[in-house]
């Protein structure tokens, strides 16, 4: 679990939160359809092995969001698969189709990782 303190960057579609995880970022993006108004300066991400069977909830489409914009506020679960390999970070990229994605591709920092190979994982984004 970890805890991110406040978003730093905003882009035309998307807010970033950081952390640093000894000495290494931690950077999570979410499009502002699926971000509750107004944005929370704090998340709280929790991370999951695919075989720790978390309960996953419903995923939200943007035009579920659009029709009752009181979605936004719930959880965020998303399942990712590994994708880029890099120094101190791994990249996941969320899994279906990415006009969909409730979550950027999250650059998750090795040291957090219980194991190298893992190929997918579960994170659940709660609002602070």
């Amino acid at each position: 679990m970890y805890e991110i303190l406040a978003y730093k960057k905003e882009t035309e579609n998307k807010l970033r939160w950081d952390a640093d995880v000894e000495g290494t970022p931690f950077e999570l993006y979410i499009p502002k359809w699926r971000i509750p108004d107004p944005p929370p300066g704090k998340v709280l991400i929790r991370i999951f092995l695919t075989k720790d069977r978390i309960q996953m909830t419903k995923k939200f489409t943007q035009s579920e969001i659009r029709q009752n914009p009181q979605f936004k506020k719930e959880p965020i679960y998303a399942e990712v698969s590994r994708f880029r390999e890099h120094t101190k970070t791994i990249r996941f990229d969320p899994i279906g189709n990415n006009s969909n994605w409730e979550i950027g591709s999250p650059y998750i920092p090795r040291s957090i990782l219980s194991d190298e190979n893992i190929k997918k994982l579960y994170l659940v984004v709660e609002w602070e």
